[in-house]
């Protein structure tokens, strides 16, 4: 398991590639709040928030992050993927 977010009384976690949540109703609304927000470019050209692409971990915490105003990591993704795509020479 990569990572756990407790969200009000549920979890988001990510296992075996793919993101799961202990509720279905809030797995749910996650979605469709997801599928209405708009990427803001944090460096330009090429690095978003976060977008409605869920196959990716890095995403998906930021996601969940970004979504809901309070969370509690209970377990972080591991560093070699929350960096993965950043430049060593580039300030960000």
């Amino acid at each position: 398991m990569s990572f756990k977010i407790k969200v009000y009384d549920a979890e988001f976690y990510w296992e075996n590639g793919a993101l799961h949540c202990t509720d279905k109703t809030l797995f749910k609304n996650f979605k469709e709040l997801l599928a209405a927000h708009i990427p803001a470019v944090v460096v330009m050209p090429d690095m978003i928030d976060y977008d409605d692409d869920l196959t990716d971990e890095r995403n998906a915490f930021l996601a969940i992050n970004g979504i809901f105003p309070v969370t509690e990591i209970s377990e972080m993704p591991a560093d070699e993927i929350m960096f993965a795509d950043m430049e060593e020479n580039r300030i960000y």
